[in-house]
């Protein structure tokens, strides 16, 4: 079942994170995105800003090909783009026809990493960077991980939701980051910095780091 959290406008900043944040925007960890990256979030979105996004490089580029097949073709799905973090795994998509955008280049993207590596953490991260640039510059996202296969679109019943902030996928009680619907408000913005604060600095994975978040506005 999906997780919701409907926080809304009276979000305040829990005093406990306030100095990490504040050191967040003091590292220009919230440094505006790139214009490429907002032109081609752009041209893949629907016109109400609204796109899948799904991380992927050339150690796992076999299950973005299903993943693209399973769901993307088979449910005919427009606004979509995986984000590559090497320039051979884009390069193949696209010879493809398949949407692709080098984010970033990480040195072990042809390697294959395990749980709870330093290696695995950082590739999770990406995600959380990628993300948090999207929702600055006013996209709703679903993130999904590639080992997902769709049974429908899922932005068909996703969008019409009333979810001012995020709804998950629950996992045992816990919001998996791998498939994740985020709309583009100060409250998860505001979470998704404090993540990327925490990756640059310490390098849990994305979904601790999102848990612990949620957790901690809740207070």
């Amino acid at each position: 079942g999906y997780m919701v959290h409907n926080n809304g406008t009276d979000y305040k900043t829990p005093t406990k994170v306030i100095n990490m944040y504040a050191e967040a925007e003091a590292t220009d960890e919230t440094a505006s995105p790139n214009k490429e990256y907002n032109a081609e979030l752009t041209k893949y979105a629907s016109k109400e800003n609204v796109i899948i996004l799904a991380l992927t490089d050339s150690s796992f580029l076999d299950m973005a090909f299903n993943f693209y097949e399973t769901s993307i073709v088979k449910f005919n799905i427009k606004n979509y783009l995986f984000i590559g973090s090497d320039h051979q795994a884009c390069e193949k998509l696209n010879a493809k026809h398949i949407n692709c955008y080098v984010y970033m280049t990480d040195s072990n993207a042809n390697k294959s990493s395990f749980l709870n590596t330093k290696e695995f953490n950082r590739k999770m991260n990406i995600r959380t960077f990628f993300i948090l640039d999207a929702l600055i510059l006013g996209f709703t996202i679903l993130h999904t991980d590639v080992d997902v296969v769709f049974f429908s679109n899922p932005l068909e019943d996703l969008y019409s939701s009333e979810f001012r902030n995020l709804a998950c996928l629950s996992d045992d009680g816990f919001c998996n980051a791998g498939f994740i619907y985020l709309k583009s408000s100060e409250f998860m913005i505001d979470i998704y910095i404090r993540m990327k604060h925490t990756a640059m600095k310490i390098g849990i994975p994305d979904q601790a780091a999102l848990n612990n978040e949620l957790k901690l506005a809740a207070i």
